[in-house]
């Protein structure tokens, strides 16, 4: 029989104070809630429930209305129903009765979206914390299936759902052995990727950056060197898109490329496609295209080696050609870039597939039909659902926008395109 007073009665509790609490000290939270903050850290810990005085006046501080005190109660009567049926548990009554009181603990609701609740339901349902244990083939399929998630679904939702792996990742790396651990901080790195990544799309800028880093830290501790440069440089390649300038993505795709020492990999691939691209927000063209011919050239010679996690997110997301639609397109070259951008239009990620067109359209301004292509990059950002209208094609559009001579960055057409960007005008 698990035991009654076991921290792990007081999880889901605990889980939600922390959340709650979200960037503020505990010093501080301590000093309006009239207590310690090694009390408080203890709560957030599940080593113990919180009496109801401590948490009626948490969950006032915390703006919970009600639900850290209904939370409370539900984990109580857990703890105490537990300890009055222990004496019955050989006959089997103590498992039912344990789930029927778990469920209602889920579902007393704690503000949780409908995936995390649901997450949350089917974990304490289990009982058996090692249920959710997985083999490294296993979490590496994960790996694939976020992946695929992020490319075709919107981010929102997959922004919950990698949240989630990574929190059981978390309860895995706990109980694992030290070989074991080395192995998923390949993992760690690969979701904490997949996670900034979202994020980004989100615009959650500050929050993204900081994911980036803990990616990097893991590939790091991982000892897997093509790893810690695949993951410099998709982060080089997806900052450019708000969270940093051009400038610093640069110094990130040289700090990459040095680790690299040249020797051909995808994540070199990707370190060549990030300076490209942000060489020709830069306008720098001829750096653009030399970085790009780079790119190429890797890709055409001998075959280049998988990564060690998620290959899929490296040779199968067409960086050359992305970058190609893009470089050409800054630079007026309208028959290489529609060559380029072609089979990035069948992308199965949706947000490149609208970032492509938008090159089109940038193209044209580049070329003179400014109002020709502010009216074509309006039309495309207006027909974009809501959920896939990412950061990255919102940002894509501001390419278009920055191209325009200045003479015509208040004409009728370029109004509209901020408008349909919902920027102030």
């Amino acid at each position: 029989m698990p035991d009654p007073d076991s921290p792990d009665v007081a999880r889901l509790l605990a889980d939600e104070l922390r959340r709650h609490r979200g960037d503020t000290t505990l010093r501080e939270v301590a000093l309006g809630a009239r207590t310690h903050h090694s009390v408080l850290w203890r709560y957030e810990q599940g080593l113990r429930i919180p009496p109801r005085d401590a948490v009626a006046r948490l969950d006032a501080l915390y703006g919970a209305e009600g639900e850290l005190i209904r939370l409370r109660e539900a984990v109580a009567d857990i703890r105490d129903q537990a300890r009055r049926s222990g004496k019955n548990h050989e006959n089997g009554d103590y498992e039912d009765m344990e789930r029927r009181r778990l469920i209602q603990a889920a579902t007393v609701g704690v503000g949780l979206t409908a995936m995390e609740n649901n997450e949350r339901l089917r974990q304490l349902l289990s009982l058996d914390r090692d249920d959710d244990s997985r083999s490294v083939e296993e979490w590496e399929r994960t790996c694939e299936d976020m992946r695929h998630w992020l490319c075709t679904r919107p981010v929102g939702k997959v922004r919950e759902a990698i949240g989630i792996e990574l929190d059981a990742l978390l309860r895995e790396r706990q109980r694992a052995s030290p070989a074991l651990r080395e192995d998923l901080l390949r993992i760690q790195a690969a979701l904490a990727a997949l996670y900034a990544n979202a994020l980004g799309r989100l615009s959650e800028h500050e929050a993204c950056l900081r994911w980036w880093r803990t990616a990097r830290q893991a590939a790091d501790a991982s000892r897997d060197q093509r790893l810690a440069i695949g993951i410099r440089a998709t982060e080089a390649g997806n900052t450019l898109y708000g969270q940093r300038s051009p400038n610093s993505v640069l110094e990130l795709t040289r700090t990459a490329h040095g680790l690299s020492k040249g020797v051909p990999s995808w994540g070199l691939v990707y370190v060549l496609c990030a300076q490209a691209r942000a060489a020709a927000v830069l306008q720098r063209h001829d750096e653009a295209l030399a970085a790009l011919r780079q790119a190429e050239d890797l890709v055409g010679g001998a075959e280049l080696p998988a990564l060690s996690v998620m290959p899929s997110y490296w040779n199968d997301g067409r960086p050359t050609e992305w970058t190609a639609s893009l470089v050409y397109a800054g630079a007026g070259d309208e028959s290489r870039s529609e060559q380029a951008r072609t089979p990035v239009l069948s992308h199965k990620d949706y947000q490149y597939r609208a970032a492509a067109r938008l090159h089109r359209a940038l193209c044209t301004v580049v070329k003179g039909g400014v109002v020709e292509g502010l009216v074509a990059a309006t039309e495309i950002i207006d027909g974009v659902v809501p959920g896939h209208r990412t950061n990255t094609v919102t940002h894509t559009a501001l390419l278009v926008l920055q191209a325009v001579p200045q003479k015509h960055r208040e004409s009728p057409a370029a109004v509209e395109l901020r408008v349909t960007l919902g920027m102030d005008v």
